[in-house]
């Protein structure tokens, strides 16, 4: 792959909830950050950082035209634009800040590098306290779909099926993968932790020779590390990036999102079709429970 070189400018909406946050970012990476402007020649050769949209400004055509990479909401990628050349299509980045978690990556490069030989099953737990509600996203839309995704790139497949099955009222949702080979994935996904305790993050794969979690051996939190075992043995190193100091580990995602995109290393896995998910999942949350059949049928 060749490495884009480093963009040095960002362009933001004004009024996205999280600007504070992200213009910390850009500037511990360098980057400068300003709002979008009126003229989309003055977007040349930045990234666009429209994450927190859910419609494109009326210009936004003529701004992709000029910028070298745009960040989008995941449900609005993959040609939501009209008239956009295949060119200018290909700059669409989802924003996908779950793909760059250190576990996600450490847990992939493990099966793929076959540590344990071939995977079997894992477990995803993500749960959030009510007070981060919506840090990644609406539920439906972004945030239940990022934990498939990574389902995905941890099992480098795209799903078979997919069973939900929602608790009215709650922002709370138990999940099967299933993918080929009948590797099959349970997921844990909710919003409703109390704001007293720490977000819950984990992923516990098993592979035929082996294993590798950073699931905690007793109490609530980690405190001790991933764990990776094979029959040579145990391990216990630490997984997790530590180049961003600037906040808590999840918001450390999309540090190394933007890091990544940077300098032209976003990854790119199979997976779910967004927009065929993001509505299949809508309708699933009013009746809760679907089984999808082919991940987004």
């Amino acid at each position: 792959m060749s490495i884009i070189p480093e963009i040095k400018t960002v362009f933001m909406p004004p009024d996205d909830p999280r600007a504070a946050y992200k213009l910390r970012v850009f500037e511990a990476l360098g980057m400068k950050c300003g709002d979008l402007p009126e003229n989309p020649a003055d977007c040349r050769g930045g990234l666009l950082e429209l994450s927190s949209l859910s419609a494109f400004p009326a210009n936004c055509a003529a701004m992709i035209n000029e910028a070298r990479a745009v960040l989008v909401a995941p449900e609005l990628d993959g040609g939501i634009i009209a008239g956009l050349d295949i060119k200018n299509s290909n700059k669409l980045i989802p924003a996908l800040p779950m793909r760059y978690w250190g576990m996600v990556e450490s847990v992939s490069d493990f099966i793929k590098n076959k540590n344990g030989g071939d995977l079997v099953s894992f477990r995803i737990f993500m749960n959030l306290p009510e007070g981060r509600k919506g840090m990644f996203g609406d539920f439906s839309k972004s945030f239940l779909p990022q934990v498939i995704d990574i389902a995905c790139l941890i099992a480098s497949d795209k799903p078979d099926k997919i069973r939900l099955q929602f608790t009215p009222g709650f922002n709370c949702v138990f999940g099967i993968v299933q993918f080929p080979g009948n590797i099959i994935a349970e997921l844990d996904v909710n919003e409703c932790l109390s704001d007293s305790l720490e977000p819950v993050r984990f992923i516990h794969a098993y592979c035929k020779e082996g294993a590798i979690s950073n699931l905690p051996f007793s109490g609530y939190t980690n405190v001790e590390g991933a764990l990776l075992a094979t029959a040579a043995g145990i391990t216990r190193p630490v997984y997790e990036h530590n180049l961003w100091d600037g906040g808590d580990e999840l918001d450390n995602f999309y540090f190394r999102m933007i890091y990544k995109i940077r300098n032209g290393e976003s990854l790119s896995v199979p997976g779910v079709i967004y927009g065929r998910l993001v509505k299949a999942i809508a309708a699933a949350a009013g009746s809760g429970v679907a089984v999808l059949n082919g991940g987004a049928a």
